[in-house]
């Protein structure tokens, strides 16, 4: 029997006929539960797993301790738009939004200078960006693509793993892409154009996203994509204009205050020192896109998306790839999509339009980190990770009408694959990854409070600068992350 035009056009946006089974609904709903309460796990013994707190941790919650009990970040600044500065002998530098150390120093006014508070400031930005997808995957397809998305990104394991480090500013950028692009499509679910209101919010956070090199070319590509639909979509300038002009207005007051240790630390990547050995601009060009293009390609293996994962521990669990299988299954179906959608030579609805999006982020943060050098760094590209759950759902939802049972199969390798995933985060991956989280430096640091002798520790961090770096010039920071109680440690600038 063919569906009839009401089904048909329910399909489109991702909508359920009241005739559907009322199993359905059930399965929905165990769907929902399910996965918040994976996403509440998240939250589980996060100051214990992973063991260890790494120096890029330890910075940024330090600074935020600095400015909540002194109002002086680090560096000797008072509270301003932007705080950074130099992080150790060699002249490796950090750099955030002010606003980010404003909102991690209340959230430890609340909870604590402690290490459990600080990665749980940022499991809390990564279930906002699941939110902003969920929202994101229901503007352009409906309750049944926010579900897709609710279940995909509970299980994934490039954020799962990232989420519970407190690396702060790439998730808390990543937050703000989502978020501004949720707010920015929101008018899609009612077959109207943006409001004014969307535009300037949507444009701000976009702006913000756009301002550092994690999120840049994601954000860049998106609002290149979003600008060329308001004018097409509308035929006139208003708002395409004034969306484009909100976030060149709020990427240049970014720039004004980040600029000069966003350029250090674009120096500082891997790839620079090649660059530095060609004289000519299109030499320096050539290096750039061989490069990037050899790194692009690591990025999209098997090894790293299915079987591996990044090996550095920080960035992954261990277990497994990039992708849940789920994910994997999807992505072996995207030629099917391609198909379904190409064959639709008049119109381009909602799903291709979140395919195309879904993509384009995908590949911004894929290629923001091959192009800094390093072959893999699933960090770097965390961005990527929540554009392709969105591009699984685009898959999911075309074809699962028409593929029989495959909203089951799905189902049942999520349930199969996150029970196996936690059960070896919870039990292996503290013993795995501790020596990637300076476990040394930890313990000392506990050891000190108990004796109450902190010299002792900050010579042992002194006599390790070679070995340590960043650490042994931020000095006092471990051991006030581990919640020493001696309140801010302050910026030595004779290390």
């Amino acid at each position: 029997m063919q569906p009839s035009q009401r089904q048909r056009a329910l399909d489109v946006v991702g909508l359920h006929d009241r005739s559907e089974p009322t199993w359905k609904s059930a399965v929905e709903l165990l769907v929902v539960v399910l996965s918040v309460l994976a996403l509440l796990l998240r939250f589980w013994r996060v100051d214990s797993i992973p063991f260890g707190f790494y120096s890029d941790e330890s910075v940024a919650l330090a600074n935020s301790i600095c400015l909540r009990h002194t109002g002086i970040d680090l560096w000797g600044n008072s509270w301003s738009l932007f705080s950074g500065g130099p992080i150790n002998d060699a002249g490796y530098t950090v750099s955030a939004p002010g606003h980010l150390f404003v909102f991690y120093s209340l959230w430890l006014s609340l909870f604590g200078d402690t290490i459990a508070a600080a990665r749980s400031f940022e499991v809390f930005s990564s279930l906002i960006i699941v939110a902003a997808t969920v929202g994101i995957a229901h503007n352009f397809l409906g309750r049944r693509g926010a579900i897709w998305a609710l279940g995909l990104s509970a299980i994934s394991p490039w954020t799962w793993t990232l989420s519970r480090v407190a690396f702060v500013i790439p998730n808390f950028l990543t937050m703000h892409l989502f978020v501004g692009l949720w707010i920015i499509t929101r008018h899609v679910r009612h077959r109207a154009g943006p409001s004014m209101t969307e535009i300037v919010i949507g444009g701000l956070l976009l702006g913000m996203a756009a301002s550092r090199y994690y999120s840049a070319l994601s954000a860049i590509l998106i609002v290149g994509a979003l600008t060329w639909y308001f004018f097409f979509r509308e035929r006139r300038l208003r708002t395409p204009v004034t969306f484009s002009g909100v976030i060149f207005v709020t990427f240049i007051a970014m720039q004004t205050g980040l600029s000069s240790h966003t350029r250090n630390r674009i120096s500082q990547m891997a790839i620079s020192n090649e660059l530095q050995l060609e004289p000519t601009i299109v030499g320096k060009m050539g290096v750039l896109i061989r490069v990037t293009g050899d790194n692009l390609l690591q990025h999209l293996r098997p090894d790293f998306l299915i079987f591996g994962g990044d090996r550095n521990l920080r960035h992954h669990s261990g277990w497994g790839g990039q992708l849940s299988w789920p994910q994997i299954l999807l992505f072996a179906l995207l030629p099917c999509l391609i198909v379904i959608l190409w064959r639709r030579t008049s119109r381009l609805e909602n799903d291709a339009r979140l395919a195309i999006i879904a993509s384009l982020g995908a590949l911004g943060g894929l290629i923001t980190s091959a192009a800094t050098g390093e072959q893999l760094n699933a960090n770097r590209a965390l961005v990527s990770a929540p554009f392709i759950v969105l591009l699984c759902v685009v898959v999911g939802v075309v074809l699962a009408p028409r593929v029989e049972y495959l909203s089951v199969v799905v189902l049942g390798l999520g349930l199969t694959y996150f029970g196996l995933f936690a059960n070896d985060y919870f039990t292996n991956y503290q013993s795995r990854s501790s020596d990637y989280f300076q476990k040394y430096i930890r313990i000392a640091g506990q050891v000190a409070q108990k004796t109450n002798d902190f010299a002792a520790f900050e010579r042992g961090l002194a006599a390790s600068d070679q070995q340590l770096g960043e650490v042994a010039s931020v000095g006092l920071v471990f051991y006030e992350a581990a919640n020493s109680g001696k309140g801010c440690p302050g910026y030595k600038s004779d290390r």
